[in-house]
């Protein structure tokens, strides 16, 4: 493919909620037990990265955890050159001197859990992600330490009680060594923190994990972006994350005469580009980049075919495992969502006839018109 095309997923978006230092954990086996909205802590996930290792498990616990996602930034950037960079490093851990940090406008008020992942520099914390961790807004928090390191450092974890002096510390986690190159791992390091921290209701599905607040967190978002999305809809954009497009794609020839006969029907201006699910496997791509001419359609028909994929032989009783969890979590917090009875009763009615694949609702249809195509998040790259 000639040019290739960017997306930002943004996962730092607003869970809903109203913030409480009450926390509860959940029996996955009591279905029926509703949880008043009030028990939903608000979370944030600060963190220090240089060379993205932080980051990238920063974002993999925001997912988790449906927080919001701040990283810190210092005022004078830290030299790209490795030795100058150990320098300054040493030479902050040893006159431990405040560090200009630029300022990121975060209401700490709002947080009930705040987590402060930094890397291990020089057998210490970053010093950065330390003055962040003496912030006086922070009094009377729960605060979650979390590092990355070459080797195992969680020793260090206790480390910032000496910073975070009147904040409610609990047992944090490090992830160190070839573990930060294996997505499964960083995913079990950070549900084991959470379970023990008693912070979410979790399963695991084939190789996907899904939380409580992770699901709560995307229907929230898709509420906020659609005030009429139904349960149905809500469906949709769980499968499309679960299978991505093949389901809908005959032949590559086919599925560019459908794009092309939509093109004329699109608006230009619907979805722009979303995640799909809680998990965001698949990423919804408008056909107005096509019509804005940001990318050809080839390209675009390249992106889309890359996620194409057989699951012929998947197990849908593991699908609907999966929907189960994601309804039991719509009904445990009380999500509001007009016609949810009808429509869970129009779901089960259709895999009764050992149908799964579901269109967007009438009502979708007619408010947002939608137009389209799924591409793989992970084939979603720069637009040159």
């Amino acid at each position: 493919m000639k040019r290739v095309f960017f997306i930002a997923i943004v996962l730092s978006l607003f869970v809903g909620g109203l913030a409480s230092q009450s926390l509860v954990r959940l029996k996955l086996n009591d279905k029926l037990t509703k949880v008043p909205g009030d028990v939903v802590p608000k979370t944030l996930v600060v963190y220090f990265s240089y060379s993205g290792q932080t980051e990238y498990v920063a974002q993999r616990l925001a997912l988790y955890t449906g927080a919001d996602l701040c990283r810190i930034e210092t005022a004078e950037p830290y030299p790209k050159d490795n030795d100058l960079l150990v320098a300054r490093a040493k030479k902050e851990l040893e006159s431990k001197e405040p560090i200009k940090l630029v300022d990121n406008n975060l209401k700490l008020k709002e947080y009930d859990v705040v987590f402060i992942g930094s890397p291990v520099w020089c057998g210490q914390w970053n010093m950065a992600a330390l003055q962040f961790a003496a912030d006086k807004r922070l009094e009377g928090k729960i605060v979650i330490p979390f590092l990355t390191a070459g080797r195992d450092n969680e020793q260090l974890l206790n480390n910032i009680v000496k910073y975070a002096i009147n904040a409610k510390i609990m047992r944090g986690f490090c992830v160190f060594g070839d573990q930060l190159k294996k997505e499964k791992e960083v995913d079990d390091i950070i549900l084991n923190c959470l379970k023990r921290n008693n912070l979410i209701m979790a399963e695991r599905f084939g190789e996907a994990l899904f939380t409580d607040m992770a699901v709560l967190k995307s229907v929230k978002i898709m509420q906020t972006k659609y005030p009429k999305i139904t349960l149905c809809d809500i469906y949709k954009s769980y499968y499309q994350d679960a299978f991505g497009p093949g389901h809908m794609i005959l032949s590559k020839t086919e599925a560019k005469k459908a794009i092309k006969k939509e093109l004329n029907m699109s608006s230009g201006a619907t979805v722009g580009y979303e995640p799909t699910g809680a998990l965001g496997r698949y990423t919804r791509v408008d056909l107005a980049y096509i019509k804005e001419k940001k990318i050809k359609i080839d390209d675009y028909l390249d992106l889309v075919m890359s996620g194409v994929t057989d699951n012929t032989g998947k197990d849908m009783k593991e699908w609907e495992r999966e929907w189960n969890f994601v309804m039991s979590v719509i009904e445990r917090y009380g999500v509001k969502i007009d016609g949810y009875n009808d429509d869970k009763k129009v779901i089960m009615d259709m895999w009764n006839e050992g149908k799964y694949v579901m269109h967007h609702s009438r009502i979708f249809n007619e408010q947002y018109n939608p137009h389209y195509r799924l591409v793989p998040t992970s084939a979603v790259k720069y637009l040159r």
